[in-house]
């Protein structure tokens, strides 16, 4: 399929009233389900462009929030948690992370709605997870955002290596940032 089948379908479909709106919507109830986002959040940049970044980071962040609150608040995190969670955790090796490093590292590792669904499940603190959330899919959000830019301009997609290292120093950053902030907390 080509690059401009999509591209005229793309201006047949913005003629349509209150579609950016529309696309918000629809991009909100996706995020809340276990699919694969990296599609939509290409397209999301392909569209809106230069908002692309923050498009993608707020939805994403608020169908965090969202599902954190639902799981919430139908109990559904108790009855899984007995039913299965707390089984398989007590077989798991303990680590010693604390919330703010373990979903900084989950965030990079596991998709989006499934760790959505985990973080909400095992009743980690909303405020440091929402926080970390945030940090870890910065880099994340910002590589396929502007990735999707070589797609616009029909250019072959290529790894950038030096967004790789960005991604690791800002990794470390972070976690030492945190650390710091921990210490403070303590005192």
């Amino acid at each position: 399929m080509e690059i401009e089948f999509i591209f005229n379908q793309l201006n047949f479909i913005e003629n349509i009233e209150y579609f950016e709106i529309i696309l918000i919507i629809i991009t909100f109830i996706y995020f809340l389900l276990p699919l694969p986002v990296t599609p939509l959040i290409l397209f999301n940049s392909i569209y809106f462009k230069d908002y692309a970044f923050v498009v993608n980071l707020i939805l994403i962040t608020f169908s965090y929030i969202s599902t954190y609150k639902i799981i919430h608040l139908l109990n559904l995190n108790e009855i899984i948690n007995k039913l299965f969670v707390n089984k398989i955790i007590k077989k798991l090796p303990k680590n010693n992370f604390n919330e703010f490093f373990s979903v900084f590292f989950l965030r990079i590792l596991i998709p989006i709605p499934i760790l959505n669904y985990y973080l909400s499940i095992r009743n980690y603190n909303l405020r440091k997870s929402t926080i970390s959330t945030i940090l870890a899919l910065i880099p994340y959000t910002f590589l396929l955002t502007y990735t999707s830019k070589d797609l616009i301009k029909g250019s072959e997609f290529k790894i950038n290596y030096e967004f790789i290292l960005f991604y690791f120093f800002y990794a470390i950053s972070i976690l030492i940032i945190s650390k710091l902030f921990n210490k403070l907390n303590e005192k």
